[in-house]
């Protein structure tokens, strides 16, 4: 939950774009993964 309120602060508007950077490990098991966004691109 604190990496997508983190992402929010990148992204507060619908027009808004930006990029995060998840560079810890544990993002690339897919237990970890299927807790994010459906809508992020991955």
């Amino acid at each position: 939950q604190k990496v997508v309120q983190a992402a929010g602060r990148v992204i507060r508007g619908p027009q808004d774009e930006g990029v995060v950077v998840l560079m810890d490990d544990r993002f690339q098991r897919s237990e970890v993964r299927r807790l994010l966004p459906a809508w992020w691109r991955l």
